[in-house]
């Protein structure tokens, strides 16, 4: 996993540059786990051309420091894109590329007016079409969750009951997923019964 987040760092960081930022910040959550391997929440990433940092809160330090070892934590006690900020402006970057989407208009104004000198320029998808493209290692990892959900399907199809609820079903089926390697769902499970 250190590998493939390392490839991944790698490829955003020719990203900035062919955008001739000096860093990018990531607030998207999927985004974030894709980049960094961090499954916590409220997060944002800063990336330059030779640092990652990680900014989050006191509850996830410990989590942040195991599933993100490529980063530099940092905990935010104001505002994770207000420390964001003060990184940015600590290590004198100029432009600082955003996720377009994933940032309020009410935040982007007050970052703005908090960080004069710093240049937040809202990109067009950066991450998400680096997303797109799956490596080898990727598409093994998608196989084998694939697998996972099919063979929890087959097995809780098999065992339902009369009486049992769509509630009993989508627990079922959600414990059979996690016996076989699976962390979470991809989304929470539906199940309905007519």
């Amino acid at each position: 996993m250190k590998d493939m987040i390392s490839r991944r760092l790698e490829r955003v960081r020719e990203e900035i540059a062919k955008r001739k930022l000096d860093a990018f910040l990531v607030s998207n959550a999927v985004n974030v786990q894709y980049l960094s391997g961090f499954t916590g929440d409220d997060t944002v990433l800063l990336i330059s051309r030779d640092k990652a940092f990680l900014v989050t809160d006191f509850r996830y330090v410990e989590q942040a420091e195991q599933e993100a070892p490529l980063f530099k934590l940092v905990r935010h006690k104001k505002g994770y894109f207000q420390r964001a900020m003060s990184i940015a402006k600590e290590r004198k970057l100029k432009r600082v590329g955003i996720e377009g989407g994933a940032m309020s208009h009410s935040t982007f104004a007050v970052l703005e007016r908090a960080f004069k000198r710093l240049k937040l320029e809202p990109q067009k998808p950066l991450v998400e079409e680096l997303r797109m493209v799956k490596n080898a290692e990727e598409i093994s990892l998608i196989r084998a969750a694939a697998h996972c959900a099919a063979e929890a399907y087959k097995s809780t199809v098999r065992g339902i009951r009369p009486g049992m609820t769509e509630m009993d079903i989508a627990t079922d089926l959600e414990y059979r997923m996690r016996r076989l390697g699976a962390r979470r769902g991809a989304f929470e499970t539906i199940v309905a019964v007519n």
